[in-house]
């Protein structure tokens, strides 16, 4: 039934505020009638107040590519003094993961790449929130994901893909009993 749940929530609606709007060929929503199912079965992780809440956020801190270029720890070091950090679109290249806690919140805009290819883990979270990314090319997993967290609107590509460190890749990887905030 979690796996139901799981699965069902990670297929959520779309956003309507612009900023934060995500286009996926695979990601397409959960529909009124799926939502209505996930409510008779059981929501007992708040999928869809969590959501909700994603779904209305307004603010934050904008990086583009042009700044995550001249400055690498931009995005780490917005995410410590921001609740919310937004990626513009396009391709951040990566060279150490991305670190998500203390409920900060990482959003991209449409078109959001991270390539994590120089790093073992693409996104690493605890208590914070991610949303609206393609994540591909970590050496090992995609998003590492602890305590209480939530992954919406994420798409994970080709970890572990011609990695000389690992043989297999984990898109995501949940540790302990309390990291099943991924929606």
């Amino acid at each position: 039934m979690r796996f139901l749940k799981l699965i069902s929530a990670m297929l959520l609606l779309m956003s309507s505020v612009e900023a934060f709007a995500f286009e996926s060929d695979y990601i397409k929503g959960v529909s009124k009638e799926q939502w209505s199912i996930i409510k008779k079965i059981g929501d007992p992780l708040n999928c869809e107040e969590r959501v909700a809440k994603l779904d209305n956020l307004s603010g934050g801190n904008l990086i583009t590519v042009e700044q995550f270029n001249k400055n690498k720890n931009i995005i780490n070091m917005s995410l410590r003094e921001n609740k919310i950090t937004i990626l513009d679109a396009g391709e951040y290249n990566i060279e150490s993961p991305i670190i998500i806690r203390d409920s900060s919140i990482l959003v991209g805009k449409n078109n959001v790449i991270i390539n994590s290819s120089k790093s073992n883990n693409g996104v690493i979270i605890n208590l914070g929130s991610v949303k609206n990314l393609t994540i591909y090319n970590a050496k090992q997993v995609g998003i590492s994901v602890f305590n209480q967290s939530d992954v919406y609107k994420v798409l994970i590509k080709n970890t572990g893909i011609d990695s000389p460190i690992n043989n297999r890749g984990y898109g995501m990887y949940s540790v302990g009993l309390t990291s099943h905030g991924s929606i």
